[in-house]
């Protein structure tokens, strides 16, 4: 009877050890479902300047996982400005990103579109503030009298 114990307790741990492990979730499906902002939204820049983060999504599958190899494209949707490497191809964590977007010459709110087709487009929102003033030109000189500290008088 002990020997009986022995051999389906063997049999058992080899049946389970057959059954192997690793990813219970499956493989995974390389068909894009979602394009989702990773890196590089809600940023402020001087107008006319790049923002500091290049802008980047990610390319999931329907369980959320990366997917590698599809090509995205950015657009400047709002608020001029504009946007190198373009086009960009996801990388083995689904991730593509623009090569850089340099905001309008106006200040507000500019606006990025990343796009793939078949799918929505994620968004990216930047705000383009207006710089330090390069130089201050008087139209109407001010009086001879003028003092440190003291307000011009109106002319």
């Amino acid at each position: 009877m002990r020997n009986a114990h022995r051999v389906a307790l063997v049999t058992a741990f080899t049946l389970a050890a057959a059954c192997g492990g690793g990813d219970s979730t499956g493989p995974s499906d390389p068909t894009p479902t979602s394009i989702v902002v990773s890196s590089g939204n809600n940023q402020t820049a001087t107008v006319g300047t790049a923002v500091a983060i290049a802008p980047a999504v990610q390319v999931r599958d329907k369980k959320g996982r990366g997917v590698p190899g599809v090509q995205v494209t950015f657009a400047v949707a709002s608020g001029g400005g504009s946007i190198t490497g373009a086009v960009d191809t996801t990388d083995a964590s689904g991730i593509a990103r623009v090569g850089s977007w340099t905001l309008g010459t106006t200040t507000g709110a500019t606006a990025l579109a990343a796009l793939i087709s078949g799918l929505a487009p994620a968004g990216f929102t930047a705000t383009a503030v207006a710089g330090a003033p390069a130089a201050m030109v008087f139209v109407t000189a001010p009086g001879g009298t003028a003092q440190n500290g003291v307000a011009f008088t109106q002319q």
